[in-house]
């Protein structure tokens, strides 16, 4: 065997080496920053679909999925013969989040008017107009489309600093129950028809949603 075959093979054996640990590399680092999330839904032929922001939804499988993501906050859709259950949830780097949808208890596609909604003339009492309430509805309906009741804790709403020297908004927080599950909200105001709405978990302080700039409900 001459010297330029085998400087060939020892380069092609290098290329491929190289290759190789590159691919272990992106790998590793993908397992670093990502998390995995595993869905499964009541019904085996239900299309599990995945979504965030400003996103097309993307159908992750059927019946059951299992997807590694960024971390992040996801909208996971399960829908099956005219029945449909959305939810929030949260994915964490390096975690493995698992998620039931349960398809059982929808009648119909997912709306704003199934929620109950109980204690938001505290908001209006602080200082809230009805068209803001309107849009908070929306904003809670965007946040968990398969809640039941979204429930706010009267006793807890508390309007919050304000200098009108340097910010003609306001703020206000309060707890919310969506469900069982418990959050910190603060909202943020100006005008009659303008509010943003952010959300926390309540037990690790993590922020979980935020509805960003919102024109009044129904535009």
């Amino acid at each position: 065997m001459n010297v330029a075959v085998r400087r060939l093979l020892w380069g092609g054996v290098f290329i491929l080496t190289f290759v190789a640990v590159y691919q272990l590399v992106m790998v590793i680092m993908t397992a670093q920053n990502t998390g995995v999330l595993e869905v499964s839904a009541s019904s085996t032929s239900a299309w599990i679909s995945i979504s965030q922001d400003s996103r097309q939804a993307k159908v992750i499988g059927v019946g059951t999925a299992r997807a590694r993501v960024a971390p992040g906050n996801y909208l996971l859709a399960a829908t099956d013969a005219g029945r449909q259950v959305v939810t929030v949830v949260s994915v964490g780097k390096k975690t493995v989040t698992n998620k039931y949808l349960n398809l059982s208890g929808s009648s119909g596609l997912a709306s704003v008017d199934n929620i109950q909604f109980e204690n938001m003339d505290a908001l209006i009492n602080s200082g809230i107009t009805t068209t803001q309430i309107n849009i908070l509805r929306q904003d809670f309906y965007n946040f968990n489309h398969s809640a039941k009741t979204v429930s706010v804790i009267a006793d807890s709403v508390a309007p919050g600093p304000h200098n009108p020297d340097v910010d003609t908004s306001f703020t206000m927080s309060f707890g919310v129950a969506v469900d069982s599950n418990s959050y910190s909200a603060v909202i943020k105001y100006s005008g009659a028809d303008s509010v943003q709405l952010s959300l926390f978990d309540s037990r690790s302080n993590i922020q979980v949603y935020d509805s960003g700039s919102t024109a009044q409900a129904g535009n």
